[in-house]
Formats: structure tokens, sequence, C-alpha cells
């Protein structure tokens, strides 16, 4: 019983271990930097953000801020975006307002 008991702490503690360190992943900031490919009305587009702008193609920079996982673009108004990253090579970006989705790939 003893060693049953023993187990079932050492495998908590490793549960925990892991959890925590999922949670101190990259922040979103650090992960939204690089080259990214979209598909627009089935038109494919690379857009790149650095760690100030973002660029769609070759159109010209525009200036974005982040707080948490919130994106912010400064043309045209007020954009919002939340992001989320399901893998390193994965971004997606939700519209609050509609909610809707738009999938992006980290260029290779």
């Amino acid at each position: 019983m003893k060693q049953i008991s023993s187990s079932v702490v050492i495998l908590l503690s490793a549960l925990l271990l892991l959890q925590a360190c999922t949670a101190l992943g990259p922040a979103p900031r650090e992960q939204l930097i690089g080259s990214w490919q979209t598909t627009v009305g089935a038109f494919p587009m690379e857009v790149t953000f650095n760690a100030e702008t973002v660029q769609l193609g070759s159109n010209q920079a525009v200036a974005y801020g982040i707080t948490g996982n919130e994106l912010t673009y400064a043309q045209s108004g007020k954009q919002v975006r939340l992001l989320s990253f399901p893998s390193a090579d994965e971004m997606i970006q939700t519209d609050p307002v509609t909610g809707t989705e738009h999938r992006f790939l980290r260029v290779p």
C-alpha cells in the first residue's frame, strides 16, 4: 500500500511539473515573430512579423501591438485578433467580434 501511495505521489508530481512547463512556454509575442503562409480568398499570401511591424506580401509594413494573446493592428482603425498557437508551426488568429478563425502555417 505504501509503495502504491509513493507511486501516485511521484506520478502526480510529474504531471504538475509537465503542466507548469507547458504554461511557461514561449509567449505569443515570441511565437509570432517570423514568416507565415495563409490563403485569402483562395490566394496564397505570406505574412511576416518582426518585433514591431507586420508585412503582407510586398505591401508596406504596418505597426501592431500585442498584449498577452491579443494582437492589435493599427491600420484603418483598431483591429483586434486573439492569437493561439496549437503548435510551433501553426497560428490561429480569431476575430473576437465575429468568431472567425484564420489559420497560418510557419514558412519553413
